[in-house]
């Protein structure tokens, strides 16, 4: 539904019973231009959210991501003898500074709004910008078949509509023996009951504003589509004790492989 119907929906109807009320009226219309205006400031938000979820990671996550993504230096080349990965909802490329000198990347989001960034965090480490692809993950139909060697998301998976779609041109774009390396945030998973609770109070705030499902395990879908995976969960830590930060604590990290043959 485009968002100007949904102001109509929401400012008409509720219009006609505020009316003769000026100060109903005034807080109606700022609820419709709300509405209205959404849609084309939540790439913005989104953006700067995790902006601010990585850099809250900060360095006390080097260590794991910089063994995490040295499997880029085995994974299988294209033919011309290069690693091409393709990262996708990249952001702002907080990832970059992690991946093999030489890494020939195809970067990926729903919007452009990092594309300068990334390019940016590209140059000034040695990585290869082939191209900014704007799509979904559900939907790569702009690359071949078996034409990268690995793909990567990070806190992305919790706002796919269909994850089985998006693991299924995963594998399709992998080439043979190409690797598929994510880590993404999911459901609490060490019975820890306060924040289970404090997930399942913002669930419908995250899904109605930015489709962020935390509450989802990921593994499971994963698995159903790969039948190599190595993952481990684990907690960032949280020293400030920023609520936002602290629902998306739980984690899951790891790397799926397409078969050689």
């Amino acid at each position: 539904m485009k968002a100007v119907d949904m102001c109509q929906l929401v400012a008409v109807p509720l219009g006609s019973v505020a009316a003769g009320h000026s100060f109903f009226k005034w807080v109606l219309l700022l609820i419709g231009f709300a509405v209205m205006l959404w849609p084309r400031v939540r790439g913005h938000v989104d953006y700067h959210i995790l902006k601010h979820m990585h850099q809250r990671m900060g360095n006390q996550m080097d260590e794991r991501l910089t063994s995490h993504f040295s499997q880029l230096r085995h994974v299988p080349r294209d033919a011309s003898g290069n690693v091409v990965v393709l990262e996708l909802g990249i952001s702002s490329g907080p990832n970059i500074r992690f991946f093999p000198e030489g890494t020939h990347l195809i970067a990926s989001d729903i919007n452009r709004i990092g594309a300068t960034e990334v390019a940016q965090l590209c140059e000034e480490n040695g990585v290869v910008m082939e191209r900014f692809l704007q799509a979904y993950a559900e939907d790569l139909s702009a690359l071949p078949d078996s034409s990268v060697s690995a793909v990567v998301t990070s806190l992305v998976m919790c706002s796919m509509s269909d994850r089985d779609r998006a693991m299924q041109e995963i594998q399709r774009v992998l080439m043979p023996g190409g690797r598929y390396l994510f880590m993404e945030h999911i459901r609490e998973h060490e019975g820890n009951w306060a924040r289970l609770l404090s997930q399942m109070l913002i669930f419908p705030m995250f899904m109605l504003l930015f489709s962020c499902n935390c509450m989802r395990r990921h593994i499971d879908v994963i698995t159903r589509h790969f039948a190599l995976v190595d993952a481990s969960h684990f907690h960032i830590p949280n020293g400030t004790k920023d609520f936002l930060f602290y629902t998306c604590q739980p984690h899951v990290i790891g790397a799926a492989t397409k078969p050689a043959h």
